[in-house]
């Protein structure tokens, strides 16, 4: 054992409150980092751990010759006698995970269920260690944070992680990148699930196509949960490929902002805030690829946590001309009233408010006409008193305003 890894081996002994984070058999965090060949070192490293109050989490790393591969038992009873470890970090080394230290570990905290943030790499799922994961993920039911990359998961293998993931109502982000996964159908399934919690997910370096991502795109019509997603993928270009590229990116901006109809609008996503794309190839290697300004402002318009703010801006943005007539029957008859333009109005004092706020960041290829609400909503109610105006002006003024040779409808008092 060299000096760094007895001057760690004391701080945990003597409970250190400075020393959170425990790397064993050294390449993550080398200046708190445990090496040895002796497999002793290990067991007595052990003893300190279940004793010790102040860590938190535990980096293993399998790159290497290392000893952890013929510790006894006793080093995994008293790593499960600690209560204070809630982070694990594992490096596999492309090794399977069934029958491995890796597996043993993961046994440890399966059965302590204490885990909060899990984080492994470069684990072979083979012989069943899929099905290993997804019951590991089930039995830790307080994750918040779950890593599994270059761990080369597949659909198949995909599909009962996923199944438990869904069980896990405190997950915050899942991170699968740099693995396998080609089509959407597993993903659509937790992305749909009405009890989604998860904010950000990444599936950047995996095999999803273009036309995946777009399909993909559908299930986040009604997530209101994801507020972050990289599906950047390295894929080879092609004609076919570039000709489909601008469907790709109209997908992702109909999903942000739908301007078929102001329904449409107001029920598009306003939670999805960062979104990473595969994108076209860079011939200046100096030039990073951006998405399109009118989509980035539409991400930048959803950081917003009010809701229906952005909603409202939407709407002033793409509907600058709102046709009043489809809330002219709101009787339960059928009949034209003016029972909805209170509605109206309140509506234009909401979106007054606002389109006052945040300014600066508003006005993105449109013209400023369009956040002059008091103007639109003269018009609006100008349009009620169009179609209506013996509601808006008594019947006697518009019979006197006749006579006297001017049509009712030029004289309304709005």
């Amino acid at each position: 054992m060299d000096n760094r890894s007895q001057d760690l081996l004391r701080k945990i002994r003597w409970d250190d409150d400075t020393t959170k984070r425990l790397a064993i058999d050294g390449r993550i965090v080398r200046n708190r980092s445990f090496n040895s060949k002796y497999e002793g070192d290990y067991t007595r490293l052990s003893k300190c751990i279940a004793k010790n109050t102040q860590l938190i989490s535990l980096d293993i790393d399998l790159r290497g010759e290392s000893a952890l591969d013929i510790t006894s038992n006793e080093f995994y009873d008293n790593l499960e006698q600690n209560s204070t470890i809630h982070t694990l970090t594992l490096h596999c080394a492309f090794r399977n995970i069934i029958d491995s230290v890796g597996w043993r570990i993961l046994n440890v905290y399966k059965k302590k269920r204490n885990l909060a943030y899990l984080n492994i790499f470069g684990a072979k799922l083979e012989n069943g260690g899929d099905t290993f994961i997804a019951e590991c993920l089930r039995s830790c039911t307080h994750l918040e944070v779950v890593r599994l990359s270059l761990c080369c998961i597949n659909n198949e293998q995909l599909l009962p992680i996923v199944e438990a993931i869904r069980d896990l109502t405190s997950l915050d982000r899942l991170d699968l990148s740099s693995n396998n996964i080609k089509g959407e159908d597993v993903l659509k399934t937790l992305l749909e699930d009405p009890e989604f919690n998860i904010r950000i997910i990444k599936l950047d370096r995996n095999r999803i196509t273009n036309d995946c991502a777009v399909r993909l795109a559908n299930s986040l019509v009604n997530n209101t949960t994801l507020t972050c997603l990289n599906i950047e993928q390295t894929i080879q270009w092609t004609d076919s490929v570039a000709r489909r590229y601008p469907l790709y990116l109209a997908r992702y901006t109909e999903l942000l902002c739908n301007k078929t109809s102001i329904n449409s609008t107001y029920k598009s996503n306003h939670t999805l805030y960062f979104l990473k794309l595969t994108s076209p190839p860079i011939r200046n290697i100096n030039q990073l690829w951006q998405l399109p300004p009118h989509m980035t402002y539409l991400l930048n318009l959803n950081k917003d946590k009010n809701k229906s703010r952005v909603a409202i801006k939407k709407i002033l943005q793409y509907h600058p001309n709102i046709d009043m007539e489809s809330l002219y029957a709101w009787d339960l008859d059928g009949e034209w009233t003016l029972k909805s333009l209170p509605y109206v109005v309140s509506w234009f004092m909401k979106a007054k408010e606002a389109a006052a706020h945040d300014e600066e960041t508003r006005f993105v290829d449109c013209p400023v006409s369009v956040f002059d609400v008091e103007k639109r909503k003269l018009t609006a109610i100008y349009q009620f008193a169009l179609a209506m105006p013996e509601l808006i002006v008594p019947a006697s003024h518009v019979k006197a305003t006749a006579r006297r040779g001017r049509g009712a409808n030029k004289n309304i008092v709005l």
